[in-house]
């Protein structure tokens, strides 16, 4: 008699902040997506840098690269499990971070360390998300040049010079506010704009009015 195999059903989600975020290479998203295929009931993926590795067949360091920019643009969550006493790594857990909410994280330390595949794992983890403080991501000096420039139509040697300025100042605070940490670079970009132009404006005043009217 023949031996018929079930064919996994699952999905892979795409969110649209990672499909439109031009900074991810394209393989990075496609990490993304399968990431999401292999999220579990408890909200994580154990799959290894081997694993994915032989699944797209590419280097072990390319999927560390791919991995890194998730993380480093805040779309994942790494938690990693050293051997007592030592920087040996025994487990590793991805979580998502859906539009800035992560996800809620289990790390089951007595899980048995094997690669976890799709075949396995097909199910979406849509009640146990729990929402958290969003995740604020620094902009480069590129970011903000590109905003001053492409959506506040500013011009490129006012950009240069602004947005050069306005990133050596935050990033010296720490991109502090205040007392908090800052939220939304954009609506502080904007407002640099305009207390720079308000300074530029004010330079260019008269410190008093000539009078013209000369006596005769």
């Amino acid at each position: 008699m023949e031996d018929k195999k079930e064919k996994p059903n699952y999905y892979a989600i795409l969110t649209a902040d990672v499909r439109y975020d031009k900074r991810l290479t394209a393989n990075a998203k496609l990490l993304y997506a399968e990431i999401t295929a292999l999220t579990n009931t408890k909200g994580y993926c154990w799959s290894t840098n081997a694993y994915f590795a032989n699944l797209y067949g590419v280097s072990n360091t390319s999927i560390s690269k791919w991995v890194s920019q998730l993380v480093k643009l805040g779309y994942l969550d790494i938690k990693l499990i050293y051997r007592e006493g030592t920087k040996e790594i025994l487990h590793r857990y991805l979580s998502l971070v859906k539009e800035g909410i992560e996800e809620k994280l289990h790390t089951p330390i007595e899980e048995k360390l094997k690669d976890n595949s799709t075949s396995y794992n097909t199910k979406v983890n849509t009640k146990e998300n729990r929402k958290k403080t969003a995740r604020f991501v620094s902009p480069t000096i590129e970011d903000i040049f590109n905003y001053m420039t492409k959506e506040k139509g500013k011009e490129k040697s006012f950009a240069k010079k602004e947005s050069e300025k306005m990133f050596n100042y935050y990033e010296s605070k720490g991109w502090i506010v205040g007392k908090a940490k800052m939220k939304n670079w954009k609506a502080s970009a904007s407002g640099w704009i305009a207390r720079s132009e308000d300074e530029f404006k004010s330079k260019d005043k008269p410190a008093f009015k000539l009078n013209t009217n000369r006596p005769t």
